[in-house]
C-alpha cells in the first residue's frame, strides 16, 4: 500500500560501496603495507540530526516565517511529550496556517526520537501532511486548505510508522508549546496552489498504476514459470514442492527490480 503524502520522508535500507580494483594498491606494492592496521571501529548508531540545532537557529526560523505577515490566532497549546494525544483545530479556506513549537525547559528527547523523524502530523484537504521539527521546537507553515474543516494535529516520531505505529509517540519527557499563526490569501493564490497540488497528485497516482502494472508483470511471469513447471517437469522427478521453489526463487530474483520485496505484492499470488 502507497500512502499519499503532502511530505514525507524516505530512509534507504543500505547502500553499496563499490571499490575499484583496477586504481587499488596492491598489498605487495603498497608502502604503507608493512603497518599495522587500524582497528575497525564499531558501527556508530544512526541519530537523525533534526535536534542538534541550536535556540539561536530556530529563532532565525521563526523570525524569517513570521515576517511573511503571519499573525497569532488562539491562545498558546502546551503538551506533554509523554502524554502526546491529537487535539482538534479548524481550518478555513482564505487564510495559511503555521505553528510555532518551542520545548520548555528541562525536556528531554527519547533516544526513539533523536534517531527518528519528529513531525507535526495533521489532515489538509485530506491529506496527510508531516512538517519536520527543528531543534527545540519548530518553524512549520501549514498550507493554505482550499476547504474549511476540521483536522486533528499532534507531534510524532515518523520513521516507520507506516508499518509500525507502536512508537510514534515515544518522543521523551517535558512540555512543547505550541502556537498557530495565520494570514490572508486571495483566491487568486489558491488556484494556483490547487493546480500545483492537483498535478502532484495525478502525477503521483500515475507513478502508483505504473508501479501496479510492473508488479503484475513480474508476478504473472513468477506465476508462468511455475506453470511450466508442472507441465514439464512433473513426474519427470521433479514435485509440485520443487516448482513452488521455482516460483519462489523467479519472485527472489525479480526483486532486484523494484525498489520493495517482491514478496509484499507477490505473496498473495503464491502457488499452494
Amino acid at each position: 500500500m502507497i500512502m499519499l503524502t503532502l511530505a514525507s520522508s524516505f530512509a534507504l535500507p543500505g547502500c553499496w560501496l563499490v571499490v575499484d580494483a583496477f586504481t587499488r594498491p596492491s598489498s605487495s606494492s603498497s608502502p604503507s603495507s608493512s603497518k599495522e592496521k587500524r582497528p575497525a571501529e564499531p558501527p556508530k548508531p544512526r541519530v537523525n540530526d533534526w535536534h542538534l540545532h541550536s535556540k539561536a537557529e530556530l529563532d532565525e526560523k521563526i523570525a524569517t516565517m513570521l515576517a511573511e505577515g503571519y499573525k497569532p490566532t488562539g491562545k498558546p497549546v502546551s503538551v506533554q511529550l509523554e502524554r502526546m494525544e491529537p487535539f482538534p483545530m479548524t481550518l478555513q479556506r482564505g487564510r495559511c496556517y503555521a505553528a510555532v513549537l518551542r520545548f520548555d525547559d528541562g525536556f528531554t528527547l527519547s533516544e526513539h526520537a533523536k534517531s527518528s523523524s519528529v513531525a507535526l502530523v495533521y489532515v489538509i484537504d485530506g491529506l496527510n501532511a508531516e512538517r519536520k521539527l527543528f531543534g527545540p521546537g519548530g518553524a512549520i507553515p501549514m498550507d493554505c486548505p482550499q476547504n474549511t474543516g476540521e483536522t486533528n494535529i499532534e507531534i510524532q516520531a515518523t520513521d516507520g510508522s507506516a508499518w509500525d505505529k507502536s512508537h510514534i509517540h515515544d518522543l521523551g519527557t517535558g512540555t512543547v508549546t505550541l502556537q498557530f499563526y495565520t494570514k490572508a490569501v486571495s483566491e487568486k493564490e489558491l488556484e494556483r496552489q490547487k493546480a500545483i497540488r492537483d498535478g502532484h497528485i495525478a502525477y503521483t497516482n500515475a507513478f502508483i498504476a505504473a508501479r501496479e502494472r510492473q508488479e503484475d508483470a513480474l508476478c504473472t511471469t513468477c506465476r508462468t514459470e511455475y506453470d511450466d513447471c508442472l507441465a514439464e517437469r512433473l513426474g519427470r522427478g521433479e514435485t509440485r514442492a520443487t516448482c513452488k521453489r521455482t516460483y519462489k526463487d523467479c519472485a527472489y530474483k525479480q526483486e532486484r527490480s523494484v525498489s520493495q520485496p517482491t514478496w509484499a505484492f507477490c505473496g498473495a499470488s503464491e502457488p499452494r
